[in-house]
């Protein structure tokens, strides 16, 4: 899925790195654990 960073409703920042949500859902699975979706850094 694309998201388009000027638009996008929903941001988490990570160890210093924005990530970018099409839903408040996948929001919350990747602030809930975000090592899970975040590899090899």
């Amino acid at each position: 899925m694309v998201v388009i960073e000027e638009t996008v409703r929903y941001s988490f920042k990570h160890e210093g790195v924005t990530y970018y949500f099409c839903s408040q859902y996948c929001l919350d699975q990747f602030a809930r654990n975000p090592s899970r979706y975040v590899k090899g850094k």
